[in-house]
C-alpha cells in the first residue's frame, strides 16, 4: 500500500512538471516571439507610413490640379495616418508571419474539441445520409469590437458528418484580414495554424483560438474568415467583422 501511495505521489509530481514546463516553454516562446515582431516590424512600419502620404499626395495631384497647398498638405496628412494605421498592423502580422516561418515550434496549436456526438449532431443539423459528406458551420462567435492590445477569443463550431457515422478528413481554413477605409481587402498572416487537415470523428466539433491584437492598432477593422471542408465538397465559409477600439 506504501509502495503504490509512493508511485502515485511520484506520478502526480512528474505529471506538475511537465505541465510547468509546457507553460514555462509557452511563455518563453511568447516572449521571443514579440522580441521577434517588433525586430521585424520596425523594417516596413516606416514604409506603410510612407506609402499612405505618397497616396494621399497622388490623390491631391489626380483629384485636382488646382487646389490649393493647405488642401494638399491636408490630403498628405489624411494619406498618412489611414496608411498608417494599416501598415502598422499590417507590419505586425506580417512580422509574426516571418518570425513563425522562422521558428515553426512557436505556432500556436489548434484547440479543438468534440462537442456534440454524432446522433445529437444529425438531429440539430437536419443531416440525411443521402447527402453524403457534409461539412456545415453553426456559428463563428466573436466580438464585434476589441481593446487594441489585447487578445480577440474565437470559437468556430463545425459539424463533418458522414452517411455511416464513420471518421472523415477534415481540412480547415482559418484567414485573417485587414478592411482599409475604401473597403479593400489586405490578407494578413493568421497567428496561428492557418490551414490544417485533421481526420475527426464525425459529430460538431468546436475550434477555439485567440487572435493577439496589437497595441497600436486601434481604428482597425478586421474580417475574420474560417472555412471548413471535406471529401472535395464545397467548403462552408463564415466570416466575422471586428473593430480594434
Amino acid at each position: 500500500m506504501h509502495l503504490h501511495r509512493t508511485r502515485n505521489t511520484v506520478a502526480l509530481l512528474l505529471t506538475a512538471l511537465l505541465a510547468s514546463a509546457a507553460v514555462q516553454a509557452q511563455e518563453s516562446a511568447n516572449d521571443q516571439l514579440d522580441q521577434c515582431i517588433q525586430k521585424e516590424k520596425m523594417k516596413s512600419a516606416l514604409k506603410g507610413s510612407a506609402l499612405g502620404a505618397l497616396a494621399g499626395f497622388g490623390k491631391s495631384l489626380l483629384i485636382d490640379k488646382d487646389k490649393s497647398n493647405k488642401d494638399v498638405a491636408k490630403n498628405v496628412a489624411i494619406g498618412a495616418v489611414a496608411g498608417g494605421a494599416i501598415g502598422l498592423v499590417t507590419a505586425h502580422y506580417q512580422a509574426a508571419g516571418k518570425c513563425f516561418r522562422k521558428n515553426p515550434s512557436w505556432v500556436p496549436e489548434s484547440q479543438l474539441e468534440r462537442s456534440k456526438g454524432y446522433e445529437q449532431a444529425v438531429k440539430d443539423y437536419g443531416y440525411q445520409p443521402k447527402q453524403g459528406t457534409v461539412t456545415a458551420i453553426r456559428e463563428l462567435r466573436v466580438a464585434n469590437k476589441v481593446q487594441a492590445g489585447q487578445k480577440l477569443d474565437i470559437a468556430m463550431s463545425f459539424a463533418a458528418l458522414t452517411p455511416t457515422g464513420a471518421e472523415t478528413p477534415v481540412t480547415i481554413e482559418r484567414k485573417l484580414f485587414a478592411v482599409e477605409p475604401d473597403g479593400k481587402e489586405v490578407q494578413l498572416p493568421f497567428m496561428g495554424k492557418g490551414s490544417e487537415e485533421r481526420v475527426m470523428e464525425a459529430g460538431e466539433h468546436t475550434d477555439h483560438g485567440s487572435l493577439p491584437i496589437p497595441a497600436d492598432g486601434a481604428g482597425t477593422t478586421f474580417r475574420i474568415e474560417y472555412s471548413v471542408s471535406a471529401n472535395k465538397q464545397a467548403p462552408a465559409v463564415r466570416s466575422a467583422l471586428v473593430t480594434v477600439i
